[in-house]
């Protein structure tokens, strides 16, 4: 629901509805799945940079099943994108990347089949969906959240996870609760 119509619909001020969504994402476990077969990689850039307040964030998208995986990063180098692909892609996977630096020997270090792309020379292919989930995303935070400051990033991108991963979970507000409560035994009630 977008931010605004929540306001209207509950009838409370906007510090209160942000409080509200705030709440609800911190309940969200982290992405913890694995992936495989063949996944894109990339990074995306939020906030003006002018400020100097930019955040970067690493995606992940499984091309079978559509499932993503992302993190909010302090810096784009090869330890945060090496640990990033280790935690979610399991070995053997073929990893599809753009021309960054911080991608070259994961095929030699970590026995991934690696495939880049150039984005400087207009060859986007192998990595045109996780491009289009960075649109997506994108889309979401204005949707939501209007400008996310960097306190409110990391839960926004776990309930985008979720939202894409398991998008029958948000039919409606039972159905959540069915599944997110299903976990706890009935016994604590």
């Amino acid at each position: 629901m977008p931010f605004g119509l929540a306001v209207e619909t509950a009838g409370v001020y906007a510090p209160t509805a942000r409080r509200w969504y705030r709440l609800f994402r911190s309940n969200f476990p982290p992405n913890e799945a694995e992936f495989s077969g063949t996944v894109e990689v990339d990074e995306s850039f939020f906030g003006r940079k002018r400020n100097g307040k930019q955040a970067i964030v690493l995606g992940m998208l499984e091309r079978r099943t559509g499932r993503v995986a992302l993190r909010h990063v302090p810096r784009r180098d090869d330890e945060q994108t090496d640990r990033f692909i280790l935690d979610h892609a399991i070995g053997g996977t073929t990893v599809c990347t753009d021309g960054a630096q911080c991608y070259v020997g994961i095929d030699s270090f970590f026995g991934y089949c690696h495939v880049r792309c150039n984005h400087s020379e207009f060859v986007f292919g192998p990595t045109n969906r996780i491009e289009a989930t960075w649109s997506r995303l994108k889309r979401f935070l204005r949707r939501t959240v209007g400008r996310p400051t960097c306190r409110d990033l990391d839960e926004t991108l776990r309930e985008f996870e979720w939202r894409t991963n398991r998008p029958e979970m948000f039919d409606s507000p039972l159905r959540f609760l069915e599944i997110f409560l299903n976990p706890v035994p009935l016994a604590c009630f």
